[in-house]
């Protein structure tokens, strides 16, 4: 497997575990906080944004340059988060799962336009799609553990 290859693929199954969590949740349940004030919509217009984010960062990378994320700081994880979603949240839910799909699409062609070197162990794009599969799954998490509480 190439690691374009597996790095779609890693793509790939983290959306297919956040869209299995929210699958089927009735849409007034999609609006209810279920992680502190965050309900599932949030976290497809949080994973959104960082999908949209990264896809400017991949175009960065591509021709050269440093990407935005190399600002990032673990420590103001909550500042960029509140920055990306406030504006989300005003977001109706036809619109936010229409980003959702369409984000995520830009992310899989930044991906292909990526020349292969750009993808092996070691480099910067490798390092920010583990983070954001890894991220992604732990919203899935969320939305699961919420579900079975909630009895949904």
């Amino acid at each position: 497997m190439s690691d374009r290859d597996e790095l779609l693929s890693m793509l790939q199954e983290s959306r297919n575990e956040l869209s299995s969590a929210i699958q089927g949740l009735p849409d007034d349940k999609l609006t209810v906080p279920l992680a502190g004030d965050w309900s599932a919509k949030d976290f497809m217009g949080h994973i959104t944004a960082w999908d949209e984010f990264t896809v400017s960062d991949l175009r960065r990378i591509a021709r050269g340059r440093l990407p935005c994320l190399a600002a990032f700081r673990e420590a103001e994880v909550d500042n960029w988060n509140a920055f990306l979603i406030r504006p989300r949240k005003l977001f109706p839910l036809p619109q936010v799962r229409a980003e959702f799909e369409e984000a995520r699409a830009e992310m899989v062609a930044a991906l292909k336009d990526l020349p292969e070197g750009l993808l092996a162990q070691g480099q910067m794009v490798r390092n920010i799609f583990a983070i954001m599969t890894n991220h992604e799954k732990d919203h899935a998490r969320q939305v699961r553990e919420w579900r079975q509480a909630e009895g949904l």
